[in-house]
Protein backbone atom coordinates (compact mmCIF):
# COMPACT_ATOMS: atom_id res chain seq x y z
CA UNK A 1 0.00 0.00 0.00
CA UNK A 2 1.80 3.42 -0.83
CA UNK A 3 0.52 6.96 -1.46
CA UNK A 4 2.32 10.19 -2.51
CA UNK A 5 1.58 13.73 -0.90
CA UNK A 6 2.93 17.28 -0.70
CA UNK A 7 4.27 17.49 3.23
CA UNK A 8 4.22 20.90 5.31
CA UNK A 9 8.25 21.03 3.77
CA UNK A 10 7.26 20.79 0.43
CA UNK A 11 8.51 17.21 -0.72
CA UNK A 12 6.68 15.04 -2.03
CA UNK A 13 7.03 12.11 0.04
CA UNK A 14 5.58 8.63 -0.65
CA UNK A 15 4.70 6.16 1.90
CA UNK A 16 4.84 2.60 1.58
CA UNK A 17 3.50 0.44 3.94
CA UNK A 18 3.35 -3.61 3.75
CA UNK A 19 -0.09 -5.42 4.90
CA UNK A 20 0.99 -9.50 5.45
CA UNK A 21 -0.26 -12.15 7.77
CA UNK A 22 2.20 -14.55 10.02
CA UNK A 23 0.80 -16.66 12.01
CA UNK A 24 -2.72 -16.21 11.32
CA UNK A 25 -2.42 -12.87 12.50
CA UNK A 26 -2.96 -9.71 10.12
CA UNK A 27 -0.21 -6.95 10.16
CA UNK A 28 0.62 -3.65 8.53
CA UNK A 29 4.17 -2.58 8.94
CA UNK A 30 5.36 1.13 7.66
CA UNK A 31 8.29 0.59 5.53
CA UNK A 32 9.46 3.83 4.19
CA UNK A 33 9.44 7.43 3.25
CA UNK A 34 10.97 8.50 0.14
CA UNK A 35 11.44 12.08 -1.52
CA UNK A 36 9.86 11.02 -4.74
CA UNK A 37 11.03 13.45 -6.55
CA UNK A 38 15.04 12.09 -5.55
CA UNK A 39 14.06 8.62 -6.12
CA UNK A 40 13.14 8.74 -10.27
CA UNK A 41 15.02 6.66 -12.29
CA UNK A 42 16.99 8.45 -14.73
CA UNK A 43 15.22 6.97 -17.84
CA UNK A 44 11.96 8.32 -16.31
CA UNK A 45 13.11 11.78 -16.72
CA UNK A 46 12.57 13.72 -19.91
CA UNK A 47 14.85 14.69 -22.17
CA UNK A 48 15.55 18.49 -20.86
CA UNK A 49 16.01 16.89 -17.32
CA UNK A 50 12.64 17.58 -15.68
CA UNK A 51 11.25 15.58 -13.27
CA UNK A 52 7.52 14.38 -13.75
CA UNK A 53 5.64 11.83 -11.16
CA UNK A 54 4.04 10.19 -14.05
CA UNK A 55 2.30 6.71 -13.22
CA UNK A 56 5.96 4.73 -14.96
CA UNK A 57 7.86 6.86 -12.69
CA UNK A 58 5.90 5.98 -9.35
CA UNK A 59 5.60 2.77 -10.33
CA UNK A 60 9.58 2.13 -11.06
CA UNK A 61 10.21 3.81 -7.36
CA UNK A 62 8.03 1.10 -5.67
CA UNK A 63 9.54 -1.32 -7.86
CA UNK A 64 13.19 -0.82 -6.78
CA UNK A 65 12.05 -0.38 -2.96
CA UNK A 66 10.94 -3.51 -2.90
CA UNK A 67 13.17 -5.01 -4.86
CA UNK A 68 15.99 -3.87 -3.15
CA UNK A 69 14.63 -4.32 0.46
CA UNK A 70 12.78 -7.83 0.12
CA UNK A 71 14.16 -9.43 -2.73
CA UNK A 72 11.64 -11.80 -4.26
CA UNK A 73 8.33 -9.65 -2.58
CA UNK A 74 6.84 -9.13 -5.77
CA UNK A 75 6.04 -12.57 -6.62
CA UNK A 76 3.97 -13.08 -3.18
CA UNK A 77 2.33 -9.83 -3.69
CA UNK A 78 -1.39 -10.81 -4.39
CA UNK A 79 -2.86 -7.12 -4.37
CA UNK A 80 -1.95 -3.05 -4.44
CA UNK A 81 -3.76 -0.59 -2.39
CA UNK A 82 -4.15 3.05 -3.53
CA UNK A 83 -6.16 5.98 -3.93
CA UNK A 84 -8.27 6.53 -6.88
CA UNK A 85 -7.09 9.38 -8.72
CA UNK A 86 -6.00 8.69 -12.24
CA UNK A 87 -2.29 8.58 -12.15
CA UNK A 88 -2.37 5.53 -9.92
CA UNK A 89 -5.49 3.82 -11.61
CA UNK A 90 -4.71 4.67 -15.26
CA UNK A 91 -5.10 1.67 -17.31
CA UNK A 92 -2.57 3.13 -20.08
CA UNK A 93 0.06 4.67 -17.49
CA UNK A 94 -1.24 4.36 -14.52
CA UNK A 95 1.30 3.26 -11.15
CA UNK A 96 -1.00 0.05 -10.45
CA UNK A 97 -0.76 -1.00 -14.62
CA UNK A 98 3.34 -0.48 -14.26
CA UNK A 99 3.96 -2.83 -11.00
CA UNK A 100 1.37 -5.14 -12.34
CA UNK A 101 3.99 -6.35 -14.54
CA UNK A 102 6.55 -7.24 -12.05
CA UNK A 103 3.47 -8.35 -9.53
CA UNK A 104 1.85 -10.80 -11.96
CA UNK A 105 -0.20 -12.51 -9.19
CA UNK A 106 -1.42 -9.26 -7.78
CA UNK A 107 -4.53 -7.30 -8.59
CA UNK A 108 -5.67 -3.76 -7.74
CA UNK A 109 -7.43 -3.45 -4.07
CA UNK A 110 -8.50 0.32 -3.71
CA UNK A 111 -8.97 2.16 -0.26
CA UNK A 112 -12.64 2.12 0.74
CA UNK A 113 -11.83 4.54 3.63
CA UNK A 114 -10.69 7.24 0.34
CA UNK A 115 -13.78 5.79 -1.34
CA UNK A 116 -16.13 6.83 1.31
CA UNK A 117 -14.42 10.55 1.68
CA UNK A 118 -14.55 10.97 -1.74
CA UNK A 119 -18.54 9.66 -1.67
CA UNK A 120 -19.00 12.09 1.05
CA UNK A 121 -16.83 15.14 -0.98
CA UNK A 122 -19.47 14.79 -3.27
CA UNK A 123 -21.99 16.64 -1.43
CA UNK A 124 -19.94 19.52 -1.97
CA UNK A 125 -21.46 19.81 -5.49
CA UNK A 126 -24.36 20.98 -3.53
CA UNK A 127 -24.06 24.94 -2.94
CA UNK A 128 -25.72 24.79 0.28
CA UNK A 129 -23.04 22.62 1.41
CA UNK A 130 -19.86 23.95 -0.69
CA UNK A 131 -21.50 27.35 1.14
CA UNK A 132 -22.06 25.73 4.52
CA UNK A 133 -18.23 24.22 5.00
CA UNK A 134 -16.67 27.48 3.77
CA UNK A 135 -18.50 28.99 6.64
CA UNK A 136 -17.11 26.57 9.22
CA UNK A 137 -13.44 26.53 7.89
CA UNK A 138 -13.63 30.70 8.07
CA UNK A 139 -14.62 30.14 12.12
CA UNK A 140 -12.31 27.69 12.75
CA UNK A 141 -9.29 29.67 11.09
CA UNK A 142 -10.70 32.68 12.86
CA UNK A 143 -10.09 31.44 16.33
CA UNK A 144 -7.17 29.39 15.58
CA UNK A 145 -5.05 32.16 14.00
CA UNK A 146 -5.06 34.58 16.80
CA UNK A 147 -4.24 33.69 20.20
CA UNK A 148 -6.47 36.65 22.16
CA UNK A 149 -9.34 34.98 19.81
CA UNK A 150 -8.16 31.79 20.90
CA UNK A 151 -8.38 32.34 24.38
CA UNK A 152 -12.00 33.60 24.19
CA UNK A 153 -13.15 30.38 22.49
CA UNK A 154 -10.99 28.55 25.19
CA UNK A 155 -12.78 30.15 28.04
CA UNK A 156 -16.50 30.23 27.06
CA UNK A 157 -16.24 26.31 25.12
CA UNK A 158 -13.62 24.63 27.31
CA UNK A 159 -11.32 23.03 24.26
CA UNK A 160 -10.33 24.22 20.85
CA UNK A 161 -12.71 23.33 17.30
CA UNK A 162 -11.25 20.34 15.32
CA UNK A 163 -10.15 21.56 12.07
CA UNK A 164 -11.60 20.54 8.72
CA UNK A 165 -9.15 18.94 7.51
CA UNK A 166 -9.66 17.29 3.50
CA UNK A 167 -7.36 13.96 4.35
CA UNK A 168 -7.95 13.58 8.13
CA UNK A 169 -11.18 11.81 7.47
CA UNK A 170 -11.94 11.34 10.81
CA UNK A 171 -10.69 14.46 12.27
CA UNK A 172 -13.06 16.20 9.33
CA UNK A 173 -15.77 14.08 10.32
CA UNK A 174 -15.29 14.99 13.68
CA UNK A 175 -14.50 18.24 13.73
CA UNK A 176 -18.25 18.84 11.67
CA UNK A 177 -20.06 16.84 14.82
CA UNK A 178 -17.96 18.58 17.27
CA UNK A 179 -19.48 22.36 15.49
CA UNK A 180 -22.70 21.21 15.81
CA UNK A 181 -22.43 20.18 19.87
CA UNK A 182 -20.80 23.57 20.35
CA UNK A 183 -22.58 25.91 18.13
CA UNK A 184 -24.11 28.08 20.75
CA UNK A 185 -21.04 28.55 22.24
CA UNK A 186 -19.55 29.34 19.72
CA UNK A 187 -22.04 31.86 18.89
CA UNK A 188 -21.29 33.15 22.40
CA UNK A 189 -17.71 33.80 21.84
CA UNK A 190 -17.63 35.21 18.74
CA UNK A 191 -20.77 37.66 20.09
CA UNK A 192 -18.00 39.01 22.65
CA UNK A 193 -15.26 39.25 19.96
CA UNK A 194 -17.53 41.59 18.06
CA UNK A 195 -17.64 43.66 20.82
CA UNK A 196 -14.12 44.76 20.69
CA UNK A 197 -12.50 47.92 20.01
CA UNK A 198 -10.06 46.49 17.92
CA UNK A 199 -11.71 46.80 14.28
CA UNK A 200 -10.27 43.61 12.54
CA UNK A 201 -11.26 41.35 14.79
CA UNK A 202 -14.70 42.83 15.68
CA UNK A 203 -15.78 43.03 11.80
CA UNK A 204 -15.05 39.60 10.87
CA UNK A 205 -16.68 38.49 13.93
CA UNK A 206 -20.03 40.35 12.98
CA UNK A 207 -19.76 38.58 9.35
CA UNK A 208 -19.49 34.85 10.90
CA UNK A 209 -22.48 35.96 13.23
CA UNK A 210 -24.79 36.72 10.46
CA UNK A 211 -23.59 33.83 8.32
CA UNK A 212 -24.52 31.58 11.29
CA UNK A 213 -27.78 32.96 12.04
CA UNK A 214 -29.12 32.07 8.52
CA UNK A 215 -31.54 29.27 8.57
CA UNK A 216 -29.84 27.19 5.31
CA UNK A 217 -26.41 27.43 7.36
CA UNK A 218 -28.46 26.11 10.18
CA UNK A 219 -30.40 23.23 8.83
CA UNK A 220 -27.62 21.87 6.58
CA UNK A 221 -25.02 21.35 9.21
CA UNK A 222 -27.87 19.26 11.10
CA UNK A 223 -28.47 17.70 7.52
CA UNK A 224 -24.84 16.70 7.24
CA UNK A 225 -24.65 15.70 10.60
CA UNK A 226 -27.32 12.94 9.78
CA UNK A 227 -25.36 11.10 7.39
CA UNK A 228 -21.83 11.69 8.89
CA UNK A 229 -23.14 9.96 12.37
CA UNK A 230 -23.42 6.69 9.99
CA UNK A 231 -19.90 7.12 8.49
CA UNK A 232 -17.49 8.03 10.61
CA UNK A 233 -18.07 5.01 12.66
CA UNK A 234 -17.52 3.23 9.54
CA UNK A 235 -14.68 5.52 8.64
CA UNK A 236 -12.75 4.46 11.93
CA UNK A 237 -13.53 0.44 11.10
CA UNK A 238 -12.17 0.73 7.48
CA UNK A 239 -9.02 2.24 8.87
CA UNK A 240 -8.40 -1.23 11.17
CA UNK A 241 -5.98 -3.04 10.25
CA UNK A 242 -7.51 -6.31 11.18
CA UNK A 243 -10.54 -5.53 9.25
CA UNK A 244 -11.63 -8.38 6.34
CA UNK A 245 -12.98 -7.88 3.35
CA UNK A 246 -16.29 -9.98 5.17
CA UNK A 247 -16.86 -7.03 7.74
CA UNK A 248 -15.88 -4.19 5.49
CA UNK A 249 -18.10 -4.75 3.12
CA UNK A 250 -21.04 -5.85 5.64
CA UNK A 251 -20.54 -2.21 7.31
CA UNK A 252 -21.22 -0.30 3.95
CA UNK A 253 -23.54 -2.58 2.88
CA UNK A 254 -25.00 -1.55 6.23
CA UNK A 255 -24.88 2.15 5.53
CA UNK A 256 -25.98 1.67 2.30
CA UNK A 257 -29.60 0.11 3.46
CA UNK A 258 -29.80 2.49 6.12
CA UNK A 259 -29.68 5.48 3.68
CA UNK A 260 -31.86 3.76 1.31
CA UNK A 261 -34.76 4.00 4.26
CA UNK A 262 -34.08 7.22 5.01
CA UNK A 263 -34.50 7.94 1.48
CA UNK A 264 -37.88 6.21 1.61
CA UNK A 265 -38.88 7.80 4.81
CA UNK A 266 -37.46 11.41 4.18
CA UNK A 267 -40.31 12.92 5.22
CA UNK A 268 -40.41 11.87 8.89
CA UNK A 269 -36.42 11.60 8.78
CA UNK A 270 -36.15 15.03 7.83
CA UNK A 271 -39.21 16.17 10.15
CA UNK A 272 -37.16 15.41 13.40
CA UNK A 273 -34.24 17.23 11.41
CA UNK A 274 -35.80 20.35 11.14
CA UNK A 275 -37.37 19.98 14.57
CA UNK A 276 -33.81 19.96 16.14
CA UNK A 277 -32.90 22.54 13.63
CA UNK A 278 -35.49 25.26 14.58
CA UNK A 279 -35.09 24.50 18.85
CA UNK A 280 -30.91 24.96 17.80
CA UNK A 281 -32.22 28.35 15.74
CA UNK A 282 -34.15 29.33 18.83
CA UNK A 283 -31.31 29.12 21.44
CA UNK A 284 -29.05 31.18 19.29
CA UNK A 285 -31.75 33.83 18.68
CA UNK A 286 -33.84 34.01 15.06
CA UNK A 287 -36.34 32.10 13.70
CA UNK A 288 -36.28 29.61 10.96
CA UNK A 289 -37.59 31.15 7.39
CA UNK A 290 -37.45 30.27 4.03
CA UNK A 291 -36.14 32.72 0.80
CA UNK A 292 -38.18 34.22 -1.10
CA UNK A 293 -39.33 32.29 -3.57
CA UNK A 294 -39.36 34.28 -7.35
CA UNK A 295 -39.94 33.16 -10.88
CA UNK A 296 -36.62 32.73 -12.29
CA UNK A 297 -33.44 32.30 -9.74
CA UNK A 298 -29.92 31.04 -10.77
CA UNK A 299 -27.89 32.06 -7.89
CA UNK A 300 -29.53 29.54 -5.23
CA UNK A 301 -32.58 26.93 -4.75
CA UNK A 302 -35.99 28.13 -5.65
CA UNK A 303 -37.92 25.45 -5.05
CA UNK A 304 -41.77 26.02 -4.66
CA UNK A 305 -43.05 24.69 -1.43
CA UNK A 306 -45.95 25.09 0.96
CA UNK A 307 -43.64 25.76 4.21
CA UNK A 308 -40.39 26.35 4.99
CA UNK A 309 -39.84 22.80 6.27
CA UNK A 310 -41.01 21.12 2.59
CA UNK A 311 -38.85 24.25 1.18
CA UNK A 312 -35.51 22.68 3.25
CA UNK A 313 -36.68 19.04 2.41
CA UNK A 314 -36.38 19.76 -0.99
CA UNK A 315 -33.09 21.92 -1.37
CA UNK A 316 -30.73 19.94 1.13
CA UNK A 317 -31.82 17.13 2.73
CA UNK A 318 -33.15 15.08 -0.27
CA UNK A 319 -29.68 16.36 -2.27
CA UNK A 320 -27.23 15.59 0.19
CA UNK A 321 -29.13 11.94 0.84
CA UNK A 322 -29.35 11.20 -3.07
CA UNK A 323 -25.79 12.43 -3.83
CA UNK A 324 -24.20 10.88 -0.72
CA UNK A 325 -25.78 7.18 -1.25
CA UNK A 326 -25.41 6.98 -5.04
CA UNK A 327 -21.47 7.76 -4.93
CA UNK A 328 -21.35 5.88 -2.57
CA UNK A 329 -23.34 2.37 -4.62
CA UNK A 330 -20.45 3.46 -7.61
CA UNK A 331 -17.37 3.62 -5.53
CA UNK A 332 -17.59 1.39 -2.96
CA UNK A 333 -18.56 -1.80 -5.40
CA UNK A 334 -16.46 -5.16 -4.33
CA UNK A 335 -16.82 -6.25 -7.72
CA UNK A 336 -12.97 -4.75 -7.93
CA UNK A 337 -11.82 -6.42 -5.04
CA UNK A 338 -10.83 -9.81 -6.71
CA UNK A 339 -7.64 -10.44 -4.06
CA UNK A 340 -10.53 -10.74 -1.27
CA UNK A 341 -11.40 -13.59 -3.31
CA UNK A 342 -8.39 -15.92 -2.56
CA UNK A 343 -10.54 -16.63 0.85
CA UNK A 344 -12.87 -18.67 -1.57
CA UNK A 345 -10.33 -21.24 -1.12
CA UNK A 346 -9.96 -21.71 1.96
CA UNK A 347 -12.65 -25.26 3.23
CA UNK A 348 -13.63 -23.04 5.88
CA UNK A 349 -14.88 -20.06 4.04
CA UNK A 350 -16.71 -22.75 1.31
CA UNK A 351 -18.56 -24.09 4.69
CA UNK A 352 -19.40 -20.26 5.69
CA UNK A 353 -20.66 -20.22 1.72
CA UNK A 354 -22.63 -22.55 1.47
CA UNK A 355 -26.32 -21.07 3.26
CA UNK A 356 -27.50 -19.37 0.43
CA UNK A 357 -29.50 -18.94 -2.57
CA UNK A 358 -29.60 -20.96 -5.65
CA UNK A 359 -28.80 -17.78 -7.63
CA UNK A 360 -26.05 -16.56 -4.79
CA UNK A 361 -24.37 -20.62 -5.20
CA UNK A 362 -24.27 -19.78 -8.98
CA UNK A 363 -22.11 -16.60 -8.26
CA UNK A 364 -19.81 -18.06 -5.72
CA UNK A 365 -18.81 -20.62 -7.96
CA UNK A 366 -18.40 -18.24 -10.32
CA UNK A 367 -16.21 -16.30 -8.70
CA UNK A 368 -14.05 -19.96 -7.24
CA UNK A 369 -13.58 -20.63 -10.53
CA UNK A 370 -12.23 -16.51 -11.79
CA UNK A 371 -9.94 -16.73 -8.61
CA UNK A 372 -8.78 -20.56 -8.95
CA UNK A 373 -7.73 -19.59 -12.84
CA UNK A 374 -6.43 -16.11 -12.09
CA UNK A 375 -4.19 -17.28 -9.22
CA UNK A 376 -2.75 -20.44 -9.99
CA UNK A 377 0.67 -19.91 -9.74
CA UNK A 378 0.48 -19.45 -6.17
CA UNK A 379 -1.06 -22.93 -5.21
CA UNK A 380 0.74 -24.58 -8.41
CA UNK A 381 2.65 -26.51 -6.05
CA UNK A 382 0.28 -28.32 -4.51
CA UNK A 383 -1.02 -30.63 -6.76
CA UNK A 384 -4.26 -31.52 -8.17
CA UNK A 385 -5.70 -28.39 -6.86
CA UNK A 386 -7.46 -27.32 -10.00
CA UNK A 387 -10.25 -25.14 -10.47
CA UNK A 388 -12.35 -28.71 -11.38
CA UNK A 389 -11.18 -29.77 -8.09
CA UNK A 390 -12.18 -26.49 -5.74
CA UNK A 391 -15.50 -26.49 -7.27
CA UNK A 392 -16.81 -29.96 -6.60
CA UNK A 393 -15.43 -29.05 -2.88
CA UNK A 394 -17.94 -26.57 -2.95
CA UNK A 395 -20.79 -28.47 -4.30
CA UNK A 396 -20.48 -31.64 -1.97
CA UNK A 397 -20.01 -29.38 1.35
CA UNK A 398 -22.97 -27.58 -0.27
CA UNK A 399 -24.55 -30.83 -0.37
CA UNK A 400 -23.82 -31.89 2.55
CA UNK A 401 -25.44 -29.12 4.58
Amino acid sequence: MFDETTDISCTEQLTLVLRYVINNEIHEDFVTFLDAYQSIRQEDKSNSGESKLTGHALGHIVIDVLTKDFGNALKLCVGIGTDGCSVMISQDCGVVTEILKQCTNAVRCPCYNHALNNSLAQSSKIVTVRNTIGTLKEIISFFNASAKRHLVLKNILGKTLTGLCQTRWIEMHDGILQFKSALPKIVEALTEVSMWSERISSSKASILLSAINNSEFIICILAMVDVLKLTMPISRLLQSTSLDLANASSSIDGVKEILEEKRKNVVSEFKAIFSNASDLATVIGFDLRMPRIVGKQINRSNYQAKDTEQYYLRSIYIPLLDTVKTDMTLRLSTSNLEAYDLRLLIPKTIVVLTDKDSCEKKNIIKRILNVATKFSKLYAEVKLMTPDLLEGIYLITNNQT
